[in-house]
């Protein structure tokens, strides 16, 4: 997200610079105080509204975020950095096509935004979109060859579609670049674990969340790693000690919900999964698996009506639709079924899984 402003001129005495100062320090609230203040004095302050909004966005409140800044955009309609900080915003809360819709908006005002650029790849690679996420990547990395984002985001594409080694130099060209991103120690292990080298993979995230103790997401990575390697316990011990910090981190609350979920405390995994839903309501993760988790329950009605949320927070989403479908079937609404494989189908006209499971259904039918 860009939080640079152009309507105020940058001086000593300036609020908007003062606050832009307060929030590379991370002194927030201090920040959000300068522009309520600013708004209070002159309601049209549409720049102050804007960056209320990045601020909600900073300090993890991606829904406010969405509103503020919508708020800017319907004052100033023609502002690129509007959109794409409201599509970060999206982003982070996993509404996925909204998100790609306004960067390219933001694009259309100006096609040299590399941030809108690297940021619509993303969210291309979000959707499954990714012939487009790997050409709007490298078009970023062509603008900005140090963007340790871009690099990190095209050896995730590279190594999802099975490329190791190729995935593995990009990360360290990231490395090299910014050594203290705490997502690259994560995507690294992952790829050492890929190429068979998993004892250097935990190590690449043991050492990421020692170098970073206080860092919520070194935490966070370091137990994901733990909880693909069996050990659970240790997992749940990196979430907790992110959470005794800030109850409220959604990242967090999810992946210990996943654990919990794992672990077979099922009430306990859907309560924690909903304290994330209160933090980000729109979140397609956490919708998903809080839906995954009452199926497991035998609540097929709840999981039903969670999957559906999920279908509106993320309408692309890979594997939804299917098990909405096998819920539907679950609760005996087979042609609420069928007709939501077709849905899915229709997005997905490749996915072999969704044309087995409507041929499986009509020939049950019969």
């Amino acid at each position: 997200m860009t939080d640079e402003q152009t309507d105020h001129p940058v001086t000593d005495a300036d609020p908007m610079q003062r606050a832009r100062t307060l929030i590379g320090a991370g002194r927030f609230a201090e920040a959000k105080r300068i522009y309520a203040d600013l708004l209070a004095n002159d309601a049209d302050d549409v720049e102050a509204l804007h960056m209320l909004g990045v601020v909600a966005f900073q300090t993890g409140d991606s829904e406010h975020a969405i509103t503020l800044i919508g708020q800017a955009i319907e004052q100033k309609s023609g502002e690129p950095r509007f959109l794409n900080n409201r599509g970060s915003a999206l982003l982070a809360a996993g509404r996925f096509d909204e998100a790609a819709a306004d960067f390219e908006a933001s694009l259309a005002l100006d096609a040299d935004f590399i941030d809108a650029r690297f940021n619509l790849g993303t969210a291309y690679m979000r959707l499954g979109r990714k012939d487009e996420a790997r050409s709007s990547l490298e078009a970023a990395l062509a603008a900005d060859p140090q963007s340790a984002d871009a690099l990190l985001n095209l050896g995730v594409m590279t190594l999802s579609e099975g490329g190791v080694e190729q995935a593995l130099a990009l990360f360290e060209r990231a490395h090299a670049i910014a050594p203290e991103m705490p997502e690259l120690s994560w995507y690294m292990g992952r790829a050492l674990t890929k190429a068979g080298r998993a004892e250097e993979a935990l190590a690449c995230m043991r050492e990421a969340a020692e170098r970073m103790p206080g860092h919520a997401q070194a935490q966070i990575n370091l137990g994901r790693a733990l909880k693909e390697f069996g050990d659970l316990e240790g997992a749940e011990a990196c979430y907790r000690q992110v959470l005794a910090g800030d109850p409220a981190d959604s990242a967090a609350l999810f992946n210990l919900g996943v654990v919990q979920a794992l672990n077979g405390a099922h009430e306990d995994a859907m309560a924690t999964l909903r304290r994330a839903l209160r933090e980000s309501p729109m979140d397609s993760r956490v919708l998903y698996e809080l839906a995954n988790t009452q199926m497991m329950t035998g609540d097929a009605e709840a999981a039903i009506s969670t999957y559906y949320r999920v279908l509106e927070a993320s309408p692309g989403h890979e594997h939804a639709g299917v098990a909405l479908a096998l819920a539907l079937v679950a609760a005996g609404r087979r042609d609420e079924a069928l007709a939501t494989l077709d849905t899915a189908l229709r997005r997905n006209p490749d996915n072999v899984e969704i044309k087995h499971l409507i041929d499986t259904m009509v020939a049950d039918a019969i």
